[in-house]
């Protein structure tokens, strides 16, 4: 795994081949294949565990939050970090990108707003309340991915910041909280 990410940073995920892995890894074409049905699903895996990694670290620097706060400020990060990766991730799972990379992002954001809405770290508004909570993961995370991928695009003319904002009145149907000076 690490063999891929040297490589995609040094290269981009467009050019990755599985005989670079293979030859940085030092390891047999057939070996890749044991563990690997496709550079795609390495690559996913090599996707999960950093988005795993991001999503533990902000949840925990956000634990204190008081909720809504806590959502907004975890919006704020997720588009900022869109953005420092931009052209990777959108040639992985943006709108042009790898179709088993997206759907598996896609089902990866549903199932994190799922548990949060389930482990009641995010608020539901009152005329949300008798809203199922699948409904209410699939809406939120349909949201932050349209608007993910808006980001992506070159005519986007919103910061990361704005995108936050944007999510949180759409859900909220309120101003998000003042004072996020959050950049740690």
């Amino acid at each position: 795994m690490e063999a891929a990410v040297m490589l995609v940073q040094q290269h981009g995920f467009t050019k990755l081949t599985v005989k670079a892995i293979t030859e940085l890894a030092d390891v047999g074409h057939g070996t890749f294949y044991v563990h690997f049905e496709s550079k795609e699903a390495l690559i996913w895996e090599v996707f999960y565990v950093f988005a795993e990694q991001l999503r533990l670290e902000t949840e925990q620097r956000l634990s204190t939050q008081p909720s809504p706060r806590r959502e907004y400020l975890a919006w704020v990060e997720y588009f900022e970090s869109v953005l420092r990766v931009r052209n990777e991730f959108a040639a992985m799972v943006g709108p042009n990108g790898h179709p088993m990379l997206r759907a598996n992002y896609q089902q990866y954001v549903i199932e994190t707003v799922a548990k949060n809405i389930e482990a009641d770290r995010y608020l539901r508004p009152p005329m949300y309340a008798s809203f199922p909570e699948d409904y209410m993961a699939r809406f939120v995370a349909g949201t932050q991915l349209q608007l993910t991928d808006w980001l992506l695009s070159a005519g986007c003319p919103y910061s990361a910041q704005e995108m936050a904002t944007l999510l949180f009145r759409t859900i909220y149907h309120q101003a998000p909280p003042d004072d996020i000076g959050h950049h740690a």
